[in-house]
C-alpha cells in the first residue's frame, strides 16, 4: 500500500524562557526559542494577497521524562531516537539523563481557521538542544491516528547560526523520502508586520518529497528575530502555489492584526434555563483531562452559545483551557489551549465579540477567539485568579500583585492600572460605569471603568475572596469572616450587611434569587437572605453545599461536595436530589464548584475533570444507568491510554493499551483480569484488533501480528507497508488488510 502525503513546511517558532542551563548556552536560543505557554498568531495569504487562514500556535514544554511518557508513542520513540541516536530505544534515552534534561522538547499545537471558517488542529513536536532546533514529526488531530515522523529529525536551525551557514539532510517523512537543503543568507535588521527588529536571521531552504504519485518540492524563506522568533515566512511549491506568512500577534505585545475570517455563528437568544429542573436528567458530557491523567476541575464550566455550542473547562493537570464540543460528537475535545501555569480564573465569554478572556497563574490574561485562536495576552505582576469583567470595550481583571487592570478588548493594550489594598482573588463586577473588586486587604474598591480612577472604597470585615455579585444593579460582597453586604454602586454605601456564614468564610459569589440572596459558606451551609433587608429567611446546614447556586425559573440548583445536585424552591424546600452515581456508576463524583447555566441547561464539573449536563430528557428517551465504569488509571490497568475498542472473545471483552498490555473484562460485572503484554518493542497499534477463534489479529504498524489469546504468545507475523486506518478483515482462513 502506498500512502500519499502533501507536505508544506512553514516555520514559525515562538520565544521561550530558559528553564535549564544547557539550552541557555546554545546561541540559536536568541532566535528560535521555545517558551512554555507562549503563543503566536500567524496570518497566511496567497500570491495575490488574499487571506487563506489564521493559525494560532501554542507551546507546551515537556521537561525531562515527560517527553517520553506524555507524548503519543510514535512521538515518544522519535524523541528517544533523537536523544540517544538512530535505532536506540526509550530505555537508552532514559540512561542519558544529561541529554534529556538539557533538551527542550516542545509539543506545538497549531489551531487553524481558514478563510471560510473551517477549523483544524495539527500537532508538531520540536526539540531544541546543543545540536540546534529540529522538527521530529507532526499529525492532524482527529484524522491522523498516528504521527508522521521525520527520520532523521528535520533540522531547522544550527546551534550557532551565522551568515553563510549551510546544512543538508536526506531521510524519510513517514513512508516518503525527503531531501532538505538550508542556509542562512543574511544576518541583519528586518521590518515585519510586528515592527522593526535589529537582530534577525534570513533562512532560505528547500524541501523535496519523493512521492511516486505526486512528487513535490518547496522553496522556503523564513526570517527569525532575536527575542521574538520567526516574524515572516513564505513557501513556493513547484506547482506554483505560493504562501506568505506573517506573525501578527505574540504574547505581551499589542497585535498587529486580528482574525477577520468568518466568525463562528453565535446564538444571541436568551440562554438561561427554564422549566422544572426536578425532573431533569444528569448526564456525562466529557472529560477535560489529558488522556490517562488524574486531576480535578479548577473552574466552573462556561457554556459558549456558538454554532456548534461548546463548554469550557480546565483542570489542575496541565493548565489547559479545554473546549468540549456539544455538537454531533458531543463531549469530544474541540481544542486545547495550554498556559504556562494553572487556570483558577473562570473564563469570561464576550458574546458581542465572540471572544474568551481567561487568566492563569503565569500572571497573564489571554484573549482567544471562540474557536481557540490566540489573539493577545497582557501581563500582570502575579497570578490572575479573577474572572474578567467586560465594560464596553474594556476588560477589567485583578491580580495577586495587588492591582486591578483595565485593558483594550481588541488589542489587550493596558489602559489603566490601579493599586488596591491587597492581592485580588475576588472577581470584579460592573454596574453602569463603575466596576467593583474586592481584595485580601478587606477592602472593596469602586473604580471608573473608563480610566480606573477610584470612586469609593468599602471596608469589609475580612478579606474579600468571593466574586462580587449583582442584585438589581447593586453590588453583593462576601468576605472571609462570613458577612454578606449589599452596596450602592454610585457611593459604595452599605444598604445592609448580614452574618451569612456565622464565622465561616464565604468564598462563593452571592447570587440574587427572586427576593432572596443565596450564599454558601465554607462549612457547606446555604443561607437565604432577604434581598431588601439582609434578614435570614432560612438555612440548610446538612448537605455540604459548594459554590454558587444556579437559578432555573423559580428554583435554585445547588451542588454538594459528595457529588449530589439539589433542586431547592424559594421556601427552602429540597424538591429533588440528583445523584452523579446514577449516571456514572461506581462511586459518586464530588464537586468543588457550583453549577453554571447556558443553552437552556445547567453545567457542572467534578473532581475527576468530568463535565456534566443537567437538562430536560430528549423526547421519547430514557436514561441508561451505567452498570460499571473503569478508568485506565484504575487497577489492574497499567495507567496507559486504551488504544482500541473492546473486542469479544469467549465470555470476555478484550482491550489493549498503548503499551501493549492486554486486559480481559467480564461484560456483566466489570471484573477485570490483566493479561499478557502482546507484541514487542517497536509495535505501534494502529487500528482495532480482530478476533478469529482464539487468535487476536493486530495491525502493529510495520507488521500484521497474530497472538494466541489464552497464552499471549505470538503465533506469526507478516510485514506491512504504509499506514492503514481500518482493522483487518477475516474470511475463512484469509486475512485482508488495506
Amino acid at each position: 500500500m502506498v500512502a500519499v502525503f502533501t507536505v508544506t513546511v512553514a516555520i514559525v517558532v515562538v520565544p521561550w524562557k530558559n528553564t535549564s542551563s544547557a539550552p541557555a548556552q546554545v546561541p540559536v536560543n536568541r532566535y528560535a526559542m521555545l517558551d512554555d505557554g507562549r503563543a503566536v498568531l500567524v496570518r497566511t495569504t496567497d500570491g495575490n494577497g488574499h487571506l487563506l487562514e489564521f493559525e494560532s500556535r501554542t507551546i507546551e514544554l515537556l521537561p525531562g521524562l515527560r517527553a517520553l511518557n506524555d507524548l503519543p508513542l510514535a512521538f515518544a520513540d522519535a524523541v528517544a531516537e533523537h536523544i540517544a541516536g538512530r535505532g536506540k530505544t526509550r530505555n537508552d534515552a532514559l540512561s542519558m539523563t544529561g541529554r534529556i534534561t538539557g533538551a527542550r522538547v516542545a509539543d506545538m499545537l497549531r489551531r487553524k481557521v481558514a478563510a471560510d471558517g473551517t477549523t483544524s488542529t495539527e500537532e508538531e513536536v520540536q526539540v531544541l538542544d546543543g545540536r540546534g532546533l529540529f522538527v521530529l514529526g507532526f499529525r492532524t488531530l482527529g484524522s491522523d491516528p498516528q504521527p508522521t515522523i521525520a527520520e532523521p529529525a528535520l533540522q531547522l536551525l544550527p546551534p550557532d547560526p551565522r551568515k553563510g551557514d549551510h546544512w543538508s539532510q536526506t531521510g524519510t517523512i513517514g513512508s516518503l523520502a525527503y531531501q532538505w537543503e538550508a542556509s542562512i543568507s543574511d544576518v541583519a535588521p528586518a521590518t515585519a508586520t510586528l515592527g522593526s527588529f535589529d537582530d534577525c536571521l534570513t533562512v532560505t531552504s528547500s524541501l523535496t518529497i519523493t512521492d511516486p504519485a505526486a512528487p513535490s518540492s518547496s522553496q522556503l524563506l523564513d526570517v527569525y528575530c532575536a527575542g521574538v522568533g520567526a516574524v515572516t515566512g513564505s513557501s513556493t511549491r513547484t506547482d506554483g502555489e505560493h504562501r506568505a506568512l506573517d506573525t501578527v500577534a505574540v504574547d505581551d505585545r499589542a497585535p498587529a492584526g486580528v482574525p477577520d475570517v468568518a466568525p463562528s455563528v453565535r446564538d444571541h437568544a436568551a440562554d438561561g434555563p427554564a422549566g422544572d429542573p426536578s425532573g431533569w436528567v444528569l448526564s456525562r458530557v466529557g472529560s477535560a483531562l489529558p488522556i490517562s491523567t488524574i486531576g480535578a476541575e479548577t473552574v466552573p464550566p462556561v457554556y459558549l452559545p456558538t454554532q456548534p455550542p461548546s463548554v469550557l473547562a480546565s483542570t489542575d493537570a496541565g493548565g489547559d483551557l479545554v473546549s468540549l464540543d456539544l455538537g454531533d460528537v458531543s463531549g469530544s475535545v474541540a481544542w486545547r489551549f495550554p498556559t504556562a501555569g494553572a487556570i483558577y480564573s473562570e473564563p469570561r465569554y464576550d458574546a458581542a465579540r465572540g471572544r474568551i478572556y481567561v487568566g492563569a497563574t503565569d500572571g497573564r490574561l489571554r484573549a482567544l477567539d471562540s474557536r481557540g485562536l490566540f489573539l493577545w495576552s497582557t501581563p500582570s505582576g502575579d497570578n490572575v485568579a479573577t474572572r474578567p469583567a467586560v465594560a464596553n470595550d474594556t476588560v477589567v481583571f485583578g491580580s495577586e500583585d495587588g492591582a486591578a487592570y483595565g485593558v483594550d478588548a481588541t488589542t489587550g493594550e493596558r489602559r489603566w492600572r490601579t493599586k488596591l489594598a491587597g492581592a485580588a482573588a475576588s472577581s470584579p463586577a460592573v454596574s453602569g460605569d463603575v466596576v467593583a473588586i474586592g481584595d485580601d486587604g478587606a477592602t472593596v474598591t469602586g473604580l471608573d471603568t473608563g480610566n480606573g480612577a477610584e470612586r469609593w472604597t468599602y471596608a469589609a470585615g475580612d478579606a474579600v475572596e468571593a466574586p462580587v455579585g449583582l442584585a438589581g444593579g447593586d453590588f453583593l460582597v462576601a468576605d472571609r469572616g462570613g458577612a454578606v453586604a449589599r452596596l450602592d454602586p454610585a457611593s459604595g454605601e452599605e444598604r445592609w450587611t448580614a452574618d451569612a456564614g456565622r464565622g465561616s468564610a464565604v468564598r462563593a459569589e452571592p447570587v440574587l434569587f427572586g427576593d432572596l440572596v443565596l450564599a454558601v459558606d465554607d462549612s457547606g451551609t446555604l443561607s437565604a437572605l432577604d434581598a431588601a433587608t439582609g434578614d435570614v429567611r432560612w438555612r440548610h446546614r446538612e448537605r455540604g453545599y459548594v459554590g454558587s447556586p444556579a437559578m432555573v425559573g423559580t428554583d435554585a440548583v445547588v451542588a454538594s461536595a459528595d457529588g449530589r445536585v439539589h433542586v431547592i424552591d424559594a421556601a427552602g424546600n429540597v424538591v429533588a436530589t440528583i445523584e452523579t452515581q446514577d449516571a456514572r456508576g461506581g462511586a459518586p463524583a464530588g464537586f468543588d464548584y457550583g453549577p453554571t447555566v447556558g443553552g437552556g441547561m445547567v453545567w457542572l464539573a467534578d473532581k475527576t475533570g468530568t463535565v456534566w449536563r443537567l437538562g430536560p430528557a430528549a423526547q421519547g428517551s430514557s436514561q441508561l444507568a451505567a452498570a460499571w465504569l473503569h478508568a485506565s488509571v484504575d487497577a489492574p490497568f497499567a495507567a496507559f491510554p486504551f488504544v482500541s475498542s473492546a473486542v469479544a472473545w469467549r465470555d470476555s471483552a478484550v482491550v489493549l493499551d498503548t503499551r501493549r498490555h492486554s486486559f480481559f473484562i467480564d461484560p456483566t460485572s466489570g471484573t477485570t483480569t490483566a493479561g499478557p503484554v502482546v507484541g514487542k518493542d517497536g509495535d505501534v497499534l494502529l487500528a482495532d484488533p480482530v478476533v478469529a477463534g482464539d487468535t487476536l489479529l493486530i495491525d502493529a504498524g510495520s507488521r500484521l501480528l497474530a497472538v494466541d489469546l489464552p497464552s499471549g504468545a505470538e503465533r506469526w507475523s507478516q510485514p506491512l507497508v504504509g499506514t492503514r486506518y481500518l482493522p483487518p478483515a477475516v474470511q475463512g482462513n484469509t486475512v485482508v488488510t488495506i
